[in-house]
């Protein structure tokens, strides 16, 4: 997303001066950074103050000396999906952001990329990469754009999975029960249930599966620190 900001700032005097390891925390829950598939730590010199004209010293205007770059990047075979931008048809396009174009229902043996595709509207992808970067409001709409997408995965892949056998290792199956697994839930009961003949156990299968997809997006609580203009009543 291109959003920068400055973590933390020593002194290079209390560095030489101690003999041990500074352990430095970062939080990467920040509300002032963005993330997509990774990000950049940079660490650098620089100078508290600009060198005299007279000193010899060229002098730029970052006023950096040295710097080190690290770089954390999640291949695109790590993420559930990816967005593609495509042009839309003419009676979509003024009122169609995104939809999820499924291409196989084989998510026991197909990987995510096999299985769907993620299109949004070309025509607004300026829009859309605004409300990314907007910090009031672009957080909670992403995340909302972000629940509807996971929520249709998720259910899909809970109708279509095969539980007579152990799904591929990057499957779509496998990436939807990883997910389940790491937040204490049981993807195969779910299954059981959503592909069941109990009709009415499946939307509240389904009905569970929503809440549990808002709390793993933190939904509520997003919308609870924006900070909105005027008085409240």
């Amino acid at each position: 997303m291109g959003i920068r900001k400055k973590i933390y700032e020593i002194r290079l005097a209390s560095l030489i001066n101690d003999s041990e390891n500074k352990r430095i925390g970062i939080d990467l829950k920040d509300d002032d950074l963005g993330f997509y598939l990774g990000f950049n730590l940079r660490c650098y010199l620089s100078k508290e103050k600009s060198d005299r004209p007279e000193s010899g010293y060229l002098w730029s205007k970052s006023q950096i000396i040295a710097e080190t770059l690290f770089e954390v990047k999640a291949t695109a075979s790590e993420a559930l999906f990816e967005i593609n931008y495509v042009q839309f048809s003419d009676d979509e396009k003024n009122d169609l952001l995104f939809f999820v174009d499924w291409r196989s229902f084989e998510v026991s043996n197909s990987s995510p990329t096999e299985c769907f595709e993620v299109r949004v509207n070309s025509d607004l992808k300026d829009q859309f990469k605004r409300l990314e970067n907007n910090k009031s409001f672009g957080e909670f709409c992403i995340r909302l754009i972000t629940d509807r997408i996971v929520s249709n995965l998720i259910e899909k892949t809970l109708r279509y999975a095969n539980l007579d056998k152990e799904p591929g290792d990057d499957s779509l199956h496998q990436k939807i029960k990883d997910i389940f697994s790491e937040n204490s839930q049981d993807f195969d009961e779910y299954a059981r249930r959503i592909q069941g003949d109990d009709l009415e156990d499946q939307l509240k299968a389904i009905s569970e599966i929503d809440r549990f997809v808002q709390r793993l997006g933190s939904i509520a609580s997003n919308l609870e620190k924006i900070k909105f203009g005027g008085y409240r009543k």
